[in-house]
């Protein structure tokens, strides 16, 4: 039966049947609903007049009349333009989908899944940036407006920091939105004239399946006088913070003799996974003289595996009196290596060191360990590839695992802990 509006224009109604599969996801009972859509409408407006009646996104589901899958603008207008013309109702069947898991439902109450459960994969995304000059209070709101009314649009949950000197964030992202995202904050940097915030890279961690305990639960994005809080008394340059280098170069230079390797993290991060030192014919120093904790030693023929030793800290702010004590003989020239967990924290550590104790050969770990284990798992992933391509054994002797991380890593969301897929092994 078609239907008018005296204002609107023409709508039509449609009869929707909802198969079993789909019916858990409802939020109000009834397999059969009608619903209006307007007489031209696009698969759009029909997900649009569908989202009332799920609980989950209507574009997760298939649509079909009788057998033939209405799968684009076109299919609908065709069904609409046909039933008009018959004078009929038209009527589609909602199917589950053909190549996506559902949220989970509750096995004996049928319950609809929580709020906030993913419906489609989600990315964990980081990033930060520094102000070449420090922003001001309104320069710093009016970022705060844009990047919030950016989440709200994505549909996005984490934390996103900013400050007059620059800009913090970790997300949860639906996979479909990142390049949206990248071209959100472009606009903001071109709108404020900031445009280290357009130039911004952002860290790619792990993905979330759809069904999983969702990482976030809440949208924030505020002010603060820091980004990251570090207790300095007297400001630094951040733009002169050391080299950054890849997770290749990072591999070669943990096994530069004379390298100090430190761990910029809290105790608490560092005992459940670290970076280990290996070279031949040479027991690696990980850290110098002073530490609170001793690096567990690995010997294997003419090889040693040392990890690297823990600052110790509690919270960020104490890493400055560590530093101090722990560099007081160590050369200012020799190399020094710093990692955490983003790359934001190695930032103000190596100003500090280069600044403030006068250190002049100092990198840090781009991306972080986060970046590290991203890279790690992607070269796996590719050898692996081109050894199913030439029908390859893997290797005996275990010769393409290369990465010097061992353990999970510490994540600041819901779920804490972050196995690394190439080593399943506790940390040194």
């Amino acid at each position: 039966m078609l239907c008018g509006t005296p204002s609107g224009g023409a709508s039509t109604s449609l009869s929707i049947h909802f198969e079993r599969p789909v019916r858990p996801y409802l939020s109000r009972p009834g397999r059969k609903q009608v619903i209006e859509v307007p007489s031209s409408a696009s698969l759009d407006n029909l997900r649009a007049a569908l989202a009332p009646r799920l609980t989950v996104d209507p574009a997760l589901f298939r649509l079909f009349h009788g057998k033939r899958e209405i799968a684009s603008d076109a299919d609908l207008r065709q069904l609409l333009s046909i039933a008009a013309e018959r004078s009929v109702e038209p009527q589609l069947r909602v199917a589950e989908p053909e190549d996506v898991i559902l949220p989970p439902v509750d096995a004996e109450t049928g319950a609809p899944p929580p709020p906030g459960m993913p419906t489609e994969t989600l990315q964990m995304i980081s990033f930060f940036a520094f102000h070449p000059t420090a922003a001001s209070t309104e320069e710093v709101e009016a970022l705060v407006h844009r990047l919030d009314e950016l989440l709200v649009q994505l549909g996005a949950l984490g934390t996103i920091y900013v400050a007059c000197e620059g800009v913090n964030a970790q997300l949860a992202v639906a996979q479909s939105q990142l390049e949206r995202l990248r071209e959100g904050l472009r606009e903001a940097g071109a709108a404020l004239g900031r445009p280290e915030i357009g130039r911004i890279v952002l860290n790619l961690g792990e993905t979330v399946a759809v069904g999983s305990e969702p990482p976030f639960r809440k949208r924030v994005v505020k002010s603060r006088a820091q980004i990251l809080t570090d207790g300095l008394w007297n400001p630094l340059d951040w733009q002169s913070a050391g080299e950054d280098v890849t997770p290749d170069q990072w591999d070669m230079a943990l096994q530069q003799e004379g390298a100090v390797l430190l761990d910029c993290r809290n105790l608490y991060e560092s005992k459940v996974g670290t970076f280990v030192v290996a070279r031949k014919g040479a027991m690696a120093r990980a850290a110098m003289g002073g530490a609170e904790t001793e690096a567990a030693e690995v010997a294997a023929e003419d090889a040693a595996e040392v990890a690297a030793e823990p600052l110790g800290t509690d919270t960020f702010a104490q890493s400055w009196d560590v530093l101090r004590k722990r560099l007081a003989e160590v050369p200012k020239d020799a190399p020094i290596l710093t990692f955490c967990t983003g790359g934001i924290r190695c930032v103000k550590v190596n100003a500090f060191l280069e600044q403030e104790l006068g250190f002049h050969n100092t990198k840090k770990l781009q991306h972080g360990i986060v970046g590290y284990l991203r890279h790690k798992r992607e070269q796996q992933e590719k050898e692996e590839e081109e050894r199913r391509q030439q029908k390859a054994p893997p290797p005996m002797d275990g010769s393409s695992r290369t990465s010097a991380w061992r353990g999970a890593n510490f994540v600041f969301d819901r779920r804490t802990l972050v196995g690394d897929a190439l080593d399943d092994t506790e940390p040194s």
